[in-house]
């Protein structure tokens, strides 16, 4: 249920990097990015594309080519138009908006927030539309529109409050306290983590209801909220062990101790996934069986000894 949580977050979280940006004079660094903008424009899909040339604009923006920068950013808009995949389109046209808001260019701000949130209004499933106005709100927060922001925000709270399965409910708030944090809300989204994890008692399936606790304590984790998160990872290792198939089960406590050992918790690790070796043991397919072993005896391997008394 969970096991898909971050694959949503990669499609509309993108980052600005700055390769070509340093070093050399200035022809040198335009040449750079023409060379970079040709290359964009022969990718297959227009979303990469899109997206690409965005990256470039926002680069050469922070470069100090805002020139160039707007004329690549709009390079990429008019391709934007073209992308089928609303979430996507949204996510692109959030990325310009942020772009062209560093840049103090109100006009283009407007227009391609207009443009996301006309994409956005297209998108039928409650769940994804959530997630995707979610992405909107941090992009409306970044250009200070702090007003806008939480409204949008509460929009996409609406819309999860509307899933009847709470596992789909909780993956979509999941994600809105994800942006709150971007948004330095912290507030709200120490609420919506709370929430999360009260409706997680509620989930039925053992293996959602862990997927679900394992999730937000890996949140918690990010906002260096070190006890709850520690106390959220007990809980989801508590529901592994109701999961009833064996083969789920362990697969559960493997998912869980990569999320410890990001979190820094390697004592906890060593301990889970010995416990889950032991379970793998008893798995009776055959294929399945060393499926899991070997995966578990490569987390064992890749962890860090645990600290010493």
């Amino acid at each position: 249920m969970l096991r898909g949580l971050l694959t949503f977050s990669l499609a509309c979280s993108f980052t600005f990097l700055l390769t070509g940006c340093g070093g050399g004079d200035d022809g040198q660094a335009a040449a750079t990015y023409s060379q970079q903008i040709l290359q964009a424009k022969k990718l297959s899909r227009p979303e990469a594309q899109a997206k690409r040339l965005a990256e470039i604009g926002a680069q050469q923006c922070e470069a100090g080519d805002t020139m160039g920068g707007k004329d690549t950013l709009q390079q990429a808009e008019a391709i934007a138009g073209k992308i089928t995949d609303a979430t996507v389109q949204v996510g692109v046209y959030a990325m310009l908006a942020e772009a062209h808001g560093k840049l103090g260019n109100k006009s283009d701000v407007r227009r391609c927030l207009a443009a996301a949130q006309e994409a956005a209004d297209k998108i039928e499933s409650p769940q994804i539309k959530a997630r995707t106005l979610a992405r909107l709100g941090r992009a409306r927060g970044a250009i200070g529109q702090s007003k806008g922001a939480l409204g949008t925000m509460k929009q996409a709270e609406e819309l999860a409050a509307q899933l009847e399965q709470l596992d789909q409910a909780s993956l979509a708030l999941l994600e809105i306290a994800s942006e709150y944090r971007q948004l330095e809300e912290q507030a709200e989204a120490d609420r919506v983590v709370a929430q999360v994890l009260e409706q997680a008692g509620r989930i039925e399936d053992a293996r959602s209801r862990c997927d679900t606790i394992a999730a937000a304590a890996a949140l918690q984790h990010e906002m260096q909220q070190t006890e709850a998160a520690a106390q959220s990872f007990d809980l989801a290792i508590e529901a592994s062990r109701q999961i009833e198939d064996l083969y789920s089960r362990t697969y559960a406590m493997a998912d869980i101790v990569d999320r410890l050992s990001k979190a820094g918790q390697t004592a906890k690790a060593h301990e889970l996934v010995a416990e889950a070796l032991k379970v793998a043991e008893s798995i009776s397919a055959p294929d399945r069986q060393k499926q899991m072993l070997d995966r578990l005896r490569g987390q064992k391997a890749q962890l860090p000894a645990p600290a010493t008394p």
